[in-house]
């Protein structure tokens, strides 16, 4: 048994209507759901085919970078070859003969510029894992010209030699007195 509403006017309405006519609006209904389903279904893959879109434009992108990236590392490992190479070619194996080289370097240098050494000192050396470092204390005088000489043909030597401390007093009106540590440094193994 079904229910069946006596007062209801719509129900009143469907239930005495044409049969044709019923089927009409039935069918019109059943077109009008299909067609707001699928509009809204449409949307839908609208928005998530845009949202893909954009995806696809990101990774797109992030694989030309990363591309762009593997070529510039190929170019950086080749640099860094050439310099591991490079760093190999000055390493020595006898670093106390070397240091007494550099330090004989620095003397002559000294002599060179003609400036006046009053007193110099070798300090003890230090081991790295992969270096040796020993520093010499110079203590001269000159003329400003003569000092700025002296670091000139220290930079220019292109030796591993590294100025740590210095000071400068002025002395005379043309006559200065530097106190200066120098250091020379060794390469022992090569560690990258």
């Amino acid at each position: 048994m079904y229910f069946i509403p006596r007062n209801n006017k719509v129900y009143h309405y469907i239930a005495h209507m044409n049969k044709k006519n019923r089927y009409m609006y039935a069918g019109f209904f059943v077109v009008c759901t299909f067609f707001l389903i699928s509009y809204f279904l449409q949307r839908l893959i609208n928005v998530y085919h845009d949202l893909y879109a954009q995806e696809l434009i990101s990774l797109r992108k992030q694989y030309k970078d990363n591309t762009r990236i593997a070529d510039k590392n190929k170019q950086l490992m080749n640099e860094i070859q050439k310099v591991k190479t490079e760093i190999q070619h000055h390493m020595i194996v006898d670093g106390s003969l070397y240091i007494k080289q550099q330090l004989l370097f620095v003397l002559e240098a000294i002599k060179k510029i003609s400036l006046q050494l009053n007193a110099y000192g070798i300090q003890k050396e230090k081991n790295g894992e992969w270096y040796i470092k020993e520093r010499a204390h110079f203590d001269v005088t000159g003329s400003f010209t003569q000092l700025m000489a002296f670091f000139e043909l220290l930079k220019k030597s292109e030796r591993m030699i590294v100025v740590s401390q210095w000071s400068l007093a002025k002395v005379n009106e043309n006559v200065f007195h530097m106190q200066c540590d120098i250091e020379f440094i060794v390469i022992k193994s090569l560690q990258l």
